[in-house]
């Protein structure tokens, strides 16, 4: 990615170290966040010393970004007195991080469904707003971007099948089957 100011390219790197305070009985995997960034321009590393919330709990294996603002996104579970899911960002122009809330009836949804969630304003909780669900059923998806024309692109994590969801007339068409075994 280049940065905006200075069109100086840079490489972030995010690394998660496993903390070894798991409690008895509990297998829940606690998380360091640490920050390196290459600049490509002078050649040089450098750690972000203080790279946002202490520690992650359950960070996904198949973490997915997404660059708004200048700023990755990702979703991640903070915990402190109690895990709260949370929005991550990192700046890439200033390497700051920041958190933001997510819709808070995200917490009811049901496994066969996929809400999709826009955030009106930038960093204003109180703007998301729900656009639709996707019925799932039993089959797993990962929504893993949008068409030009409003489609929602899945996978389905089963079979590894590539599919492109039509919210207006909710049917799906297969972009890319799974090879046969």
């Amino acid at each position: 990615m280049s940065t905006p100011t200075t069109d100086n390219y840079i490489l972030v790197i995010f690394l998660y170290l496993e903390e070894e305070e798991e409690e008895e009985g509990d297998d829940l995997k606690i998380y360091q966040l640490m920050v390196q960034i290459y600049t490509l321009g002078t050649g040089t590393w450098r750690n972000i010393t203080n790279p946002g919330p202490g520690s992650l709990s359950g960070f996904p294996e198949n973490h997915l970004l997404s660059f708004v603002n200048g700023a990755a996104h990702w979703i991640a579970s903070i915990e402190d007195d109690y895990i709260t899911c949370v929005i991550l960002s990192f700046d890439i122009v200033d390497n700051t991080f920041h958190e933001m809330a997510l819709p808070e009836s995200l917490d009811d949804s049901a496994l066969t469904c996929c809400s999709v969630w826009v955030m009106k304003e930038y960093c204003v909780a109180e703007s998301w707003t729900k656009l639709y669900d996707i019925d799932v059923g039993v089959t797993i998806w990962q929504v893993v971007g949008f068409t030009k024309i409003g489609e929602v692109l899945v996978i389905n994590t089963v079979n590894g099948e590539l599919l492109s969801y039509n919210p207006s007339s909710q049917q799906t068409s297969y972009i890319l089957t799974s090879p046969p075994n």
